[in-house]
């Protein structure tokens, strides 16, 4: 399976420095830290 990343909405700032990413998982959504997509992320149902 595939995920897509992106980049949520509610994300952002002048320097982009607390940039979260979203992406829809079989039976919840994942949260990671898009600085550091390869610590994990989190699943929230």
């Amino acid at each position: 399976m595939t995920v897509q990343w992106r980049k949520s909405s509610y994300s952002g700032g002048v320097h982009d420095e607390t940039c979260v990413e979203l992406a829809g998982l079989p039976a919840a959504v994942g949260v990671r830290d898009a600085k550091n997509p390869g610590a994990g992320h989190l699943s929230l149902t």
